[in-house]
């Protein structure tokens, strides 16, 4: 595999992002923009194979001159862009410097277009000094610092499942080898189902959808014992696309038009443009409004554009759209309200309880009636302390081991 990793400091380092830092500097200069600029270099466009280390190092030499010489300072973010922030420098000599990135990468269609015209996808300049370009240029800021968060985050996740799996590291080999067992499993074997439901303060509930997910314990007990699935965060990928298309021929054998609650599935955004796909919207037809399609957080920001394309095109059809895997603290830095998503999963930690101060609770209650509470689904719920928090902070749909428990007693007792 093609070396790609960050040529700034690990995403798991403890110190602040070079994303955050760039944010953290835009706030210091803003009352005394006048006479700075800034060039957003778009790296991460390039294709992947000119996305290698050593090369994003040669990238950034290019302005070590103007750097030491003048004031200015340089940001690798961890998706490969450059941006440089400058105070009264000449802008030949930045030219002159971007030029040099640019001949590094003269092979690559993103610098096809001719420096400084409407068709250039290379750098973006904005003058810092007037103020929409500075506000542009800060929305810009903040998305990337979202995006290198979420990334953060879910590395972390990834480690932590990696450290408490044994066995050998995921590998191209042993994926080919897991790939051709599971052709002789069951779906139904390695996944379970979870319902979210709508709890009132009096705890009377009503399920809102029914989400299907692959168990990962029973897909590594029955296919890959001695596999650490999480071994590879790559190659764990290819093996998430690879469960989407079976647990997509799983949902074509449902009854849509019987079904008792929505049924949610938790996809890669690329799997919404394969022919499995199509064959579930063949088959649920007018019924699409029964699906919910779930996308993770670090999939949308990873790449937005193709985001909105898939939003647009399961919208239209009548599907519904739920953002997993945000935290109370992610949205101190991402907005969802402008996403287009029918639901917000939002993790639920007894932590964020404990380290929450009455100000930033305050926060969180706005921000969660800013997305609509009867969007915001409080998810990992293992407690009635959780669901108390929740319907505290407005939040009325829930998911989690705890629903589940109090489903099956309210089932039992004819409640449900």
């Amino acid at each position: 595999m093609a070396d790609t990793t960050p040529m700034s400091m690990s995403i798991l380092d403890d110190q602040p992002s070079e994303e955050s830092l760039l944010l953290e500097r835009l706030r210091m200069i803003d009352d005394k923009r006048s006479g700075y600029f800034g060039i957003h270099m778009h790296l991460s466009d390039l294709k992947a194979s000119n996305k290698k280390s050593h090369f994003m190092r040669i990238a950034a030499r290019a302005f070590e001159s103007i750097i030491n010489n003048t004031d200015a300072m340089l940001f690798r973010f961890h998706n490969f862009d450059l941006v440089l922030i400058c105070r009264e420098v000449p802008v030949d000599e930045v030219d002159n410097a971007i030029h040099k990135v640019r001949a590094l990468f003269s092979e690559d269609p993103l610098t096809a277009a001719e420096d400084g015209s409407i068709e250039d996808r290379f750098a973006t300049w904005y003058d810092l000094g007037d103020k929409d370009d500075f506000d542009a240029f800060l929305r810009t800021a903040g998305e990337h610092d979202a995006r290198a968060e979420a990334e953060r985050k879910r590395c972390l996740e990834v480690r932590a499942d990696a450290q408490r799996m044994t066995g050998e590291r995921l590998s191209p080999g042993n994926l080919a080898r897991i790939k051709k067992k599971l052709r002789n499993i069951q779906i139904a074997d390695i996944s379970d189902t979870q319902l979210c439901m709508k709890v009132q303060k009096d705890f009377k509930a009503e399920p809102v959808f029914r989400e299907r997910f692959v168990a990962m314990r029973s897909l590594q007990a029955l296919v890959a014992p001695d596999v650490n699935l999480f071994g590879s965060v790559w190659l764990f990928n290819f093996l998430t696309e690879h469960l989407d298309k079976r647990m997509i021929g799983f949902a074509t054998r449902e009854d849509f038009a019987r079904m008792q609650e929505p049924l949610s599935l938790n996809l890669n955004i690329s799997t919404i443009d394969t022919r499995e796909f199509r064959e579930l919207n063949r088959v649920a037809g007018s019924h699409a409004d029964r699906l919910v399609i779930e996308f993770q957080l670090i999939d949308v920001f990873s790449d937005l554009a193709e985001y909105r394309q898939a939003r647009d095109l399961l919208r239209d059809r009548g599907y519904r759209l739920v953002l997993d895997g945000l935290t109370p603290m992610g949205l101190h830095f991402i907005d969802p309200s402008n996403l287009g998503f029918d639901f917000v999963k939002i993790f639920w930690s007894r932590d964020f309880k404990a380290d929450m101060s009455h100000k930033r609770r305050e926060d969180l209650k706005n921000q969660i009636a800013k997305i609509g509470r009867n969007k915001v689904v409080l998810c990992r719920v293992d407690s009635e302390d959780a669901i108390g928090w929740g319907l505290g902070l407005g939040v009325s749909r829930f998911q989690g081991r705890f629903v589940d428990g109090l489903i099956a007693t309210m089932t039992a007792k004819g409640l449900i």
